[in-house]
């Protein structure tokens, strides 16, 4: 039947899309992997973990200088790597089940790896059929909801897309209770992802503030806001150089957007 091959063909056809969020040691948490499973859902998107094993500090580890310090005796010992090994394994285990446990119950397919290399070239050099990419933070910034209102800093550098509004969309309501401070860079004639925004729904912006700067701007802005941001939504579409220099600024989790 001709109606049913074409329709076979098309399906055959769409590509999967995939939300991918990658973690390591030091940048693992729920609310960034709850963050995820939310994109995922609102994306109809499979879910992609990775956690990646930190080659820095295995390089560090095996140093005859370096040191390791009990965080609760402040005593310190030898670095081990075979220890630091197990410590990475312990942590990716609960990245795996908080990715399981998440996904299933938001009925999400989804998938894991263990991997070795930089969180940071996760950000440089995202895989090519992933939709997003969300990286872990090692600073202090969560994107948990909070439990009393508080003063939330977000930073978009729009790409025009669709699926950035999707990302925004979703951490706005996970931080619906607050004060939400947006900077927006919106290079585009007329200020069109700014006229975009409009299109959310009321409750998501009820506490919103928009300020809008040129990406000139960006250096100044990242260097004395840099760490104080709760979330970025980026574009992969970034040059690698400028890429790299707002990952550094950052202690964030980062929205990547394809």
């Amino acid at each position: 039947m001709p109606g049913r091959s074409a329709m076979s063909e098309k399906t055959a056809n769409k590509r999967t899309r995939i939300v991918i969020v990658a973690a390591d040691v030091s940048s693992y948490s729920l609310p960034v992997v709850n963050l995820a499973v939310e994109i995922a859902a609102s994306a109809d998107s499979k879910l992609r973990g990775l956690f990646v094993e930190d080659e820095d500090l295995l390089v560090l580890s095996a140093s005859p200088l370096t040191r390791e310090i009990s965080l609760t005796t402040a005593s310190a010992r030898p670095s081990s790597t075979d220890r630091l090994r197990r410590s990475f394994r312990s942590v990716a285990r609960q990245f795996e089940d908080s990715l399981r446990r998440e996904a299933q119950a938001s009925k999400i397919a989804w998938s894991y790896e263990y991997v070795r290399g930089r969180i940071r070239d996760f950000g440089l050099k995202p895989k090519l059929d992933a939709d997003f990419t969300i990286l872990g933070c090692s600073g202090l910034r969560r994107v948990e909801p909070a439990t009393r209102a508080k003063t939330r800093k977000l930073l978009v550098i729009a790409n025009q897309s669709v699926p950035q509004l999707q990302a925004l969309s979703v951490v706005l309501r996970r931080f619906i209770r607050d004060k939400v401070v947006l900077t927006l860079v919106d290079e585009s004639a007329g200020g069109e992802f700014a006229q975009k925004l409009e299109q959310l729904p009321a409750d998501l912006l009820a506490h919103v503030e928009v300020i809008q700067i040129g990406r000139d701007e960006i250096p100044d802005r990242l260097q004395h806001e840099g760490a104080t941001f709760d979330c970025a939504i980026l574009s992969m579409r970034e040059g690698a150089d400028e890429l790299a220099r707002i990952l550094r600024a950052l202690q964030c989790p980062v929205v990547l957007v394809a």
